[in-house]
């Protein structure tokens, strides 16, 4: 019996035959006495999340859709259990204890946990740029390490020659190259750090970060929320101006102000604020509070409710100057993919 933790995400304990996620075509196999296992859910996947009789998931938090469908539906729910899609089986009998946090699994094997830091949930102003011989890379420290990302197209040789070199330089830390294990992220790292680095370029985004990374250190209900509307209006500016103009760098900020801003920042760094400060416990009763739909007007509860709707709402029903959010980031991808 091997014994996975993730995060409790939603009470109760359940035990059922596993179905792993591949698909529309699990639907069929997905009852009240099945558990259902997946990497990810989005909203498309309400209607199976809420047929299951427990709800295991790979990534995410307290905040993700799985975990908040089965708060509102009553069904037991763990996230980010690492590895469990590697090593459950469909029709496999496992045990969910949405209590704890834990899934029991019998006759596996304990799976390698994921090379380097923060997969999910990352600090972009930790991550540091440079050329080494002749080779961009994105590196960061974390926990005594030293991970380093590299641009996809980089040969293997060169991959070795520049760790070799930043081997030599941090002198009694080990450097590794960031792995491409799901959920990790690392490869992504690379991009994302060229992304935000190329919009800081901009007064106007820099100007809104700074802002946001304070409020965020400090969440306030009626500071985020005038903060992310502010954020997700230039999003939809900058969207509607790169397809008017086919311009791949207000793509790139347009994306910044939604994704850095206002869903990492604004959402993500306020609620893991709001968590260390309250404790795990109390944000628990919290989210299975609102979610049930019960009278909740606590400054914590008004918080919770934001960053739910900052994370969860679709794009298609965030409007600005007549146009969707949605919209807007499809007129600019296709007006960017015909100048490319």
């Amino acid at each position: 019996m091997v014994t996975l933790k993730g995060i409790p995400a939603s009470p109760g304990i359940f035990e059922g035959d596993a179905v792993k996620f591949s698909g529309e075509e699990s639907a069929e196999k997905v009852d009240k006495r099945k558990v259902l296992v997946g990497k990810k859910f989005w909203p498309d996947h309400t209607q199976i999340l809420t047929k299951a009789g427990a709800i295991v998931v790979e990534k995410g938090g307290l905040l993700s859709h799985a975990a908040i469908i089965a708060r509102e539906f009553g069904i037991p729910c763990v996230v980010g259990v690492e590895g469990i899609s590697q090593l459950v089986k469909d029709g496999q009998v496992i045990r969910v204890n949405g209590d704890e946090g834990t899934v029991e699994v019998p006759g596996g094997r304990q799976v390698e946990s994921w090379e380097g830091p923060e997969y999910i949930y990352y600090n972009l102003e930790n991550l540091r740029d440079e050329v080494v011989n002749s080779t961009p890379v994105v590196y960061e420290e974390y926990d005594g390490k030293v991970y380093v990302y590299f641009d996809y197209k980089t040969e293997k040789s060169e991959r070795e020659k520049v760790l070799r070199i930043l081997r030599k330089r941090f002198d009694g830390k080990q450097v590794v190259a960031g792995r491409a294990k799901p959920p990790a992220i690392t490869p992504e790292k690379y991009y994302i750090y060229f992304f935000f680095k190329q919009a800081m370029e901009n007064p106007e985004f820099r100007e809104m970060f700074f802002e946001a990374r304070k409020a965020a250190d400090n969440p306030d209900p009626q500071v985020i929320s005038a903060l992310a509307e502010k954020a997700l209006k230039n999003a939809v500016k900058y969207y509607l101006k790169a397809a008017e103009m086919g311009s791949e760098k207000l793509l790139v900020l347009a994306g910044e102000y939604e994704s850095t801003i206002c869903h990492e920042y604004l959402a993500k760094k306020a609620f893991k604020k709001l968590r260390e400060t309250v404790g795990l416990t109390r944000i628990r009763e919290i989210a299975l509070k609102v979610d049930r739909g019960e009278e909740c007007v606590s400054k914590e509860c008004r918080l919770y409710k934001l960053f739910k709707r900052l994370l969860n709402t679709p794009d298609e029903k965030i409007t600005f100057y007549g146009v969707s959010l949605a919209e807007a980031k499809r007129r600019a991808k296709e007006s960017v993919g015909r100048q490319s």
